[in-house]
């Protein structure tokens, strides 16, 4: 198993996450009052001139993505309709868009963001490796495997123990994205 740790995200992420996928609700059933971040989608840039990007999210199959690949990431803006029966709007208090959030494992990894067009940027995904066993060699890479990634605002130092100190600033997302 490539993993040491997965780490779990706020109610607020989850609600945002499944959101898209909920058309109703029975009325009867109570209302739970979750905030919902504006959605995001993350492609991964495959080929050399970068015209043709594809999903990054995978099921059973070969590597999407490699740490040094670029990835475009575009979002949608606070005050869309979402949920069930559409009760919802997304929204986000926080500033505009700076990094790209990796939530995987022990830590969050923060990538700039760059070539902003409206709401479009590109980051490069981080490499890295969480530990080296006695002889120096590298034994778990800082991101594998299906993480979470959000955009924010600013990068705040945050653990899985504190990670709801870090919604302030999600300007969107998160998604599900396959790394390894």
């Amino acid at each position: 198993m490539p993993f040491w740790f997965i780490p779990a995200i706020t109610q607020s992420m989850a609600w945002s996450l499944q959101a898209p996928f909920l058309a109703s609700c029975p009325s009867e059933n109570p209302v739970v009052d979750w905030q919902i971040f504006p959605q995001l989608n993350a492609t991964t840039i495959i080929n050399s001139n970068g015209s043709t990007p594809e999903p990054a999210i995978s099921t059973i199959g070969p590597s999407l993505s490699q740490p040094g690949q670029s990835l475009n990431l575009t979002w949608d803006n606070s005050g869309l309709s979402a949920g069930p029966n559409s009760t919802y709007n997304a929204s986000s208090m926080a500033g505009e868009p700076k990094f790209a959030a990796w939530i995987s494992q022990l830590n969050v990894t923060y990538t700039p963001l760059t070539n902003f067009s409206g709401n479009s940027a590109l980051t490069i995904q981080p490499s890295g490796n969480v530990f080296q066993d006695i002889l120096g060699n590298d034994t778990t890479p800082l991101i594998n495997g299906t993480i979470f990634l959000l955009l924010t605002d600013d990068k705040p130092y945050v653990t899985p123990y504190n990670l709801s100190q870090l919604e302030s600033h999600i300007v969107a997302g998160p998604v599900l994205y396959t790394v390894g």
